[in-house]
């Protein structure tokens, strides 16, 4: 990942390393970290257990929920921190995931359904 960014640099130390690393654009290495996120998302974080995890998150809050008849946006920057847990990634990667496949709006009506 990102081959042409790295090639032909060698470092001699940890420290050498760093110093290249901050002063690369701030802007740049945000997005090389999205990128990072979005590839561990796609490796460690399979759509279908997703998608069983968010379901299963979704029933255990029915009661805070189901009287408004829609999930708030909100709940999705806490499911993303539970979520996280059992495929041992960082909560991004998970915002990433949900955002991706578009769960959010996917489930924005699942009390409805139900």
């Amino acid at each position: 990942m990102h081959e042409s960014l790295y090639e032909g640099l060698y470092f001699d130390s940890e420290q050498e390393f760093m110093e290249w690393l901050q002063s690369r654009p701030r802007n740049e290495l945000g997005w090389f970290e999205t990128q990072a996120n979005w590839f561990a998302g796609q490796l460690l974080v399979p759509s279908g257990p997703l998608q069983e995890h968010c379901v299963s998150l979704l029933e255990s809050n029915r009661d805070s929920f189901s009287g408004r008849g829609y999930i708030p946006h909100e709940f999705w920057s806490y499911a993303s921190n539970e979520l996280a847990e059992p495929f041992e990634v960082n909560p991004i990667v998970i915002e990433i995931r949900i955002r991706y496949e578009s769960l959010s709006e996917k489930y924005k009506d699942y009390y409805q359904k139900k």
